[in-house]
């Protein structure tokens, strides 16, 4: 018995109409689709359980590229962080 699953993965989107630029395989949704995750979920175990990575490692390692949004969001959160500090002076090196 042959596995189709990609065979019929291309003829569907062959058939919606998409042009991929560069490989579109069922692994990439898989990529994209645990990426998405990493964007919105705030814990790392839960993503790696949703993905059924066995080692955290695995998720980590391929799966949470950090992205321009990403650091903005992360800026955005350090000011804020700043922003509620009670200390009013400034910060001097020593």
């Amino acid at each position: 018995m042959q596995n189709n699953t990609l065979t019929r993965f291309k003829e569907y989107v062959k058939k919606a109409g998409i042009k991929p630029d560069g490989s579109l395989t069922i692994h990439t949704l898989r990529k994209c689709c645990i990426t998405n995750w990493a964007n919105e979920i705030n814990n790392p175990e839960v993503i790696r359980i949703l993905a059924g990575h066995a080692d955290l490692k695995t998720t980590m390692a391929f799966y949470s590229q950090v992205t321009k949004e990403q650091n903005e969001k992360a800026a955005v959160a350090i000011d804020k962080l700043f922003e509620k500090s009670t200390y009013g002076g400034t910060y001097e090196q020593k």
